[in-house]
């Protein structure tokens, strides 16, 4: 349920910010003819509103998300700059109504939160079109076919992983004991011994759990969407090649 209220903040994000800074573009113009813009007070409050309402939904889906190394570094920008926003879209909220319609100051601070919005904005495309970043509600990283016989990890099995493997057996959560973000601990396998046996992909309790049918209670990924069968072929290459990580 919490992932289902946090991909909301994925769609409703654009809103907020383009009313934030069409309402400042507003107060400015105000200003400068020195007439306020009828009913500027109440789009104020309902910019500050809508950046409360997405920010609140933006941090249940972060909570949500199973990221790491520059992809978090990103995202946690991303977090900070929208907070610091809706902060300064509140203060706008108040001078403006004590002020009314025509508030220099409010301006100011709106202003800023426009800014801010903005570039906590840009963050967050970085992390969703960066090379290191997981989220499988908004972008599916599909791997490079092969150029060369053999599969390559980085460009191929990685994103693979991630797609599909680091929800429930990342850095945040090892379901069943099982981390598959790094090599030892993918290697060590979970409470059932080793999932990846380098060399037999058949034998592998990896490739047997993507094969099984969507609703077998053991199939991997047991929510969400599935690797296709080129996907799960690329794993038995790699696994048969001997899973070298490298």
């Amino acid at each position: 349920m919490t992932s289902v209220v946090g991909r909301l903040h994925i769609l409703v994000v654009h809103f907020p910010i383009a009313l934030v800074i069409t309402v400042a573009v507003l107060a400015v113009f105000g200003l400068s003819r020195r007439r306020p813009v009828t009913g500027l007070v109440l789009w104020v409050h309902l910019a500050t509103l809508s950046a409360f309402i997405t920010s609140a939904l933006g941090l249940i889906w972060f909570d949500a998300l199973e990221v790491s190394g520059s992809a978090l570094a990103l995202l946690e920008l991303h977090r900070t700059l929208g907070l610091i926003g809706t902060a300064l879209c509140l203060v706008a909220s108040i001078l403006f109504k004590r002020k009314g319609d025509r508030s220099t100051i409010g301006t100011l601070f709106l202003v800023a939160a426009a800014a801010t919005l903005g570039t906590g904005a840009h963050q967050g495309g970085l992390s969703v079109h960066g090379d290191d970043f997981y989220d499988t509600s908004v972008k599916v990283v599909e791997p490079t076919m092969p150029a060369v016989a053999k599969v390559d990890y980085q460009t191929q099995i990685r994103p693979l992983l991630r797609n599909y493997c680091l929800r429930c057996h990342g850095h945040k959560r090892q379901k069943g004991g099982l981390r598959l973000d790094s090599e030892q601990a993918a290697m060590t396998g979970g409470e059932t011994g080793v999932v990846i046996i380098p060399g037999d992909a058949s034998a592998s309790p990896m490739v047997q759990r993507i094969y099984l049918p969507a609703d077998h209670e053991d199939t991997m990924p047991n929510k969400g969407s599935r690797p296709g069968p080129d996907q799960k072929q690329l794993i038995r290459d790699w696994i048969d090649e001997g899973a070298k990580w490298n």
